[in-house]
């Protein structure tokens, strides 16, 4: 307490101490002090131009719709919008959303990097997917090994077994290995966190399993589990007749093998619909890495500029500029993959005033040259431009030259050799020097808007720094020596700019890692379940293969003769999914601004590939039943 530190050109007086903040909070900070604190004239912005997020602490929460109300019919007043300068019916507003729902349901940025409910939804519903599949296998493989529990049955009926404690004996048998499942799968669950951490990037521990709530959850659902998984078996087998049983044997007939057919379909239409969603998100995130964003943010290192730096601002960039390996050097207020000022600038034409919103960034000369960004009309700021900044008699001749991107000139109605002398005012009036081709400054989900570039040296927060991409390590250790020698009183420290912009689609990525798990696991249950009723088929078709062997049936011919009701199976199986995976991936890539055509390689591929992994599965056995001395299974019938 009552230490001191520097912060933002400022000595600041440790006034208290609070408690780390939850791990699922959104809201994480190191430290916090008062707002004016930050310099750069945030007390004199206009609350129309400010780039803020408030937080307001409401009586009761039911005032939220209330306040809403009241807000909107307030910046609809005549005195709000003539004060924000707006014409017609425009008018500007302010959205209220509750602290709990940002970060999965809001698109404004916060302190941690918001989440996505739709993500959620999808995981909800993949492992409820590989649930059924899970559950199918176990009907599949109960009804189908029933034939070999006949006279177990028909014992158990002669010695005075009712249908219902018949049936209660299966539905105890599925309740048994369900529960068995689920104990292994909290421990499983357990043991994997630190992986599902390492995916996710959260820091979740053993104790967020063996809270009451999933506990009590798990064993409901495995109750729910284990009706549904072994209603269809105990109700089949505990309704035949004692008498039938004893003079044929047990044997389940018509309804029974369309079920197992039809819950065979069911897990490869999820497992193929898995395939081809993931490989979906994987093209789109391959696309997002690989596509031209109108610079290069690679190999460009990202120095964070404070305190007394900006004061020998210009001998520190000149010394970063000497560097063996560095090859530009630049700085600006936000990095480019994700620029957050919204302004607006007023211009004036044979239209007369307007007003234009847009985003904006101040930066310092060099910045297109370093990002080797391309100047499609005019030029690059320069030296001299310095020289129309006149702030002297109170700024009376001060100008700010700009440099506007593609998507503004366009809005203001000009070519780009027609916005170059052109006159626009944001604060202070100044000519468009150059444009600038058009990059992406936000995330991929949104268009390019139109942005606005204007020398702004003394808000610069970052120097970005581009080095040779053969030489980094050299490099950056002599960066380090350069640090150390010229601001010694901070650390050394650096991130890359294509760390940055990896960062915007961090969701992604580990949605994509997920997925990729999610459909692994999938396509694998399916197959197992296939692997059990495979065997069951060629035990049932023994003689009947011994037969055909003898009768001069080669493997080939026996394998297709196994494998061929499985392969159809799964052919509808794929018929079904490819649209349903279309549709979905169509609606995932919807959120993108950017995106890439679903192709129909993907529903090919996702296709053969099940069919071959299938093929194989069932092939072990045929083959191996195919490869049996025929004598010996005619003599063992």
């Amino acid at each position: 307490m009552n230490k001191t530190i520097t912060g933002f050109g400022k000595e600041l007086t440790v006034s208290g101490i609070c408690e780390d903040a939850p791990q699922n909070s959104q809201i994480k900070f190191d430290f916090v002090t008062q707002f004016l604190n930050l310099g750069n004239n945030v007390n004199v912005e206009k609350w129309w131009e400010a780039n803020w997020i408030t937080y307001l602490l409401v009586r009761d929460k039911k005032d939220i719709s209330q306040l809403q109300q009241q807000v909107a019919a307030y910046m609809k007043t005549n005195e709000v919008r003539t004060e924000a300068r707006l014409d017609g019916s425009d008018y500007l507003t302010y959205r209220l959303e509750p602290l709990q729902t940002v970060h999965l349901r809001s698109s404004l940025a916060g302190f941690e990097p918001n989440g996505n409910m739709y993500y959620i939804y999808m995981f909800a519903v993949i492992a409820l997917l590989i649930l059924v599949i899970a559950s199918a296998n176990y009907t599949n493989l109960a009804t189908a090994q029933s034939t070999g529990r006949g006279s177990e049955i028909g014992m158990r009926k002669v010695m005075g077994a009712s249908k219902k404690q018949v049936f209660f004996q299966f539905i105890g048998e599925s309740t048994l290995i369900t529960f068995v499942s689920a104990g292994l799968a909290l421990a499983l669950g357990i043991f994997l966190i630190p992986y599902f951490n390492n995916i996710t990037g959260k820091e979740f521990t053993a104790e967020v399993l063996l809270q009451p709530l999933p506990v009590i959850s798990l064993i409901v659902f495995a109750v729910v589990v284990s009706f549904l998984a072994g209603f269809y078996p105990a109700m089949i087998l505990s309704g035949t007749t004692v008498l039938g049983v004893l003079k044929k044997g047990f044997r389940i007939t018509g309804g029974s093998g369309t079920l197992r057919k039809s819950l065979i379909i069911v897990q490869f239409s999820i497992s193929v619909f898995l395939i081809i969603y993931t490989a979906i998100i994987l093209q789109q995130m391959n696309f997002m890495q690989t596509k031209n964003l109108g610079y290069d943010k690679d190999h460009v290192v990202v120095l964070p500029i404070a305190g007394k730096m900006r004061g020998d601002f210009q001998n520190i960039k000149d010394a970063i500029t000497k560097v063996a390996g560095v090859e530009g050097v630049t700085a600006a207020y936000e990095t480019p993959e994700f620029v957050e000022w919204g302004d607006g600038i007023v211009v004036t034409d044979e239209k007369g005033k307007r007003e234009v919103s847009l985003n904006a960034m101040p930066v310092d000369l060099d910045f297109a040259k370093t990002l080797k960004m391309q100047i499609v009309s005019g030029r690059d700021f320069q030296p001299s431009d310095f020289g129309m900044m006149d702030t002297s008699n109170r700024y009376e001749n001060f100008q700010q030259p700009y440099i506007i991107n593609e998507s503004l000139a366009k809005k203001i109605g000009w070519t780009p050799e027609q916005a170059i002398g052109k006159t626009i005012e944001k604060g202070s009036p100044g000519p468009v020097v150059g444009v600038i081709k058009d990059f992406n400054f936000s995330s991929l989900r949104e268009p390019i808007g139109p942005l606005l570039i204007f020398l702004g040296r003394d808000f610069s927060r970052s120097f970005m720094v581009r080095v040779n991409g053969k030489d980094i390590k050299p490099t950056l250790g002599r960066l380090e020596m350069l640090w150390k020698q010229r601001i010694p009183d901070r650390p050394f420290t650096y991130h890359f700019l294509d760390e940055d912009y990896d960062k915007l689609y961090v969701g992604e990525q580990r949605s994509s890692s997920l997925f990729t798990v999610a459909a692994s696991l999938a396509i694998l249950l399916a197959c197992l379940g296939l692997f059990g009723l495979a065997a069951f088929t060629t035990v049932q078709r023994t003689k009947e293969i011994g037969i055909r062997r003898v009768l001069g049936a080669n493997i080939p011919d026996i394998t297709m003769l196994i494998a061929k009701n499985f392969l159809l199976m799964i052919g509808i199986a794929i018929i079904i999914a490819i649209p349903l995976a279309w549709y979905a991936g169509n609606k995932w890539l919807e959120d993108f601004a950017f995106r890439i055509p679903i192709q129909s390689r993907v529903f090919v591929g996702a296709a053969a590939a099940t069919i071959l992994i299938a093929l194989a599965t069932v092939s072990f056995h045929s083959v191996r039943s195919a490869l049996m001395n025929p004598v010996k299974s005619l003599r063992s019938e």
